[in-house]
């Protein structure tokens, strides 16, 4: 039987762990970098620590950050109580995820009325996950104190509709460079269309994964619009819009894309693949999850014309084998950071021990559903920083 490779947990991950084991005995955040804060909420969501009490905590007047990721606990006044609170003079970020429950058009008017008459002129990001009790007239009041506005994340916000998207034009059409409208599954292209195609000048960063509704014309339109700025594209599960015509001219457009997301495009073909590595050069994160008709010399040519590759995601590309592998292993030995081979069973387990060995920079390695991936590969690599997820000896992991 071979043994378990393990490594010993760090300082700070170990204090962290106590500090959210005995949170009741903490009594104040004041003075600790908003860094640390951030590690500290995300330990405490973890372990789902996050209570009213717990998001007292995080607030207050003393700090420039309230994240929050998990508000599932927490009740409108216990949230209104906190962001009524906060030092306008300082918030600069604001993130409250599963905020359904807690945030309506009642708590965010009593946020706008009280920064109103100093605002918020340091907010720069804003992400406000699940809030599916916020109206269009919500999210103006949300918007309405911070005139600098950078990053607005309105994730599975299924009251949203071109109204309060006009109102992200009025508040933040001339400052916002990142917005993620993902999973607003109801929204069309007649709704987003003034927003994403006659507004937002500034913008590098979109997501639009999980819009089902929109179509390929409209996707086009925002590329050509959006043009050499745009940098981060997620068209996850944009099922109607993802084809291989609607790739090639986003491809055409957006030639300085950084980040290009595919996930779920089941129509797409070599032709897409082609069109990746013409005008792709410049990508760092390429991921073509679900992308099942794409072959290995496809995915081969797009590993060859992205050597700066640094995440890459084949899950379940089922003709990923030991020739697209090995190419992986040489072109991006420098960079990899990042790679997800779930569900993909044509290669060897021999080519991706190599892989580990070769890409000294890999951090995490997905394997789910790779049975030939045994205790060999897992206890005998050679990289001692590499996470590896997914095989049933590795323990639970976030899929």
């Amino acid at each position: 039987a071979s043994l378990r490779r393990s490594r010993p947990r760090r300082l700070f991950d170990l204090s962290i762990s106590t500090l959210v084991e005995h949170v009741d005995a903490v009594e104040s955040l004041q003075g600790v970098p908003d860094q640390i804060r951030r590690r500290y909420a995300e330990a405490l969501a973890e372990r789902r620590r996050l209570s009213p009490d717990v998001l007292r905590l995080l607030g207050g007047a003393h700090t420039g950050e309230l994240v929050a990721p998990d508000c599932s606990a927490v009740e409108d006044d216990d949230l209104r109580n906190v962001i009524v609170g906060l030092d306008g003079a300082r918030l600069d970020t604001l993130e409250l995820e599963h905020v359904g429950r807690a945030l309506g058009d009642s708590v965010a008017a009593s946020f706008a009325a009280a920064h109103s008459e100093s605002g918020l002129p340091k907010l720069a990001t804003i992400r406000l996950g699940g809030a599916y009790r916020l109206s269009d007239d919500g999210v103006a009041a949300m918007l309405s104190p911070a005139p600098c506005l950078r990053s607005l994340h309105l994730t599975a916000a299924c009251r949203l509709t071109a109204k309060g998207l006009a109102a992200v034009q009025t508040h933040a059409g001339e400052s916002l460079t990142s917005l993620d409208l993902s999973h607003c599954y109801h929204l069309g292209d007649s709704d987003v269309r003034p927003l994403l195609v006659e507004g937002l000048s500034h913008l590098e960063k979109l997501n639009l994964s999980g819009l089902e509704k929109l179509s390929g014309t409209l996707i086009a339109d925002i590329a050509d619009a959006a043009g050499t700025r745009l940098k981060f594209f997620d068209l996850s599960d944009c099922n109607s819009a993802l084809c291989d015509n609607t790739v090639t001219k986003l491809l055409g457009a957006c030639t300085a894309l950084q980040s290009l997301r595919l996930d779920g495009g089941v129509a797409l073909t070599d032709a897409a693949a082609s069109a990746i590595a013409a005008n792709g050069r410049r990508l760092r994160e390429i991921s073509l999850a679900r992308c099942q008709q794409l072959s290995s010399a496809a995915v081969t040519l797009i590993i060859k014309e992205t050597p700066d590759l640094r995440s890459l995601s084949l899950n379940t590309v089922v003709a990923v084998d030991d020739a697209t592998i090995d190419t992986l292993a040489t072109v991006t030995a420098r960079n990899l950071t990042h790679l997800d081979v779930s569900w993909c069973l044509e290669f060897s387990e021999d080519a991706l021990g190599l892989l580990t060995d070769k890409c000294r920079r890999l951090k995490r390695l997905s394997v789910w559903g790779c049975r030939q991936v045994t205790h060999r590969l897992i206890n005998g690599h050679g990289n001692d920083a590499l996470e590896i997820v997914g095989h049933h000896s590795c323990g639970l992991g976030k899929r």
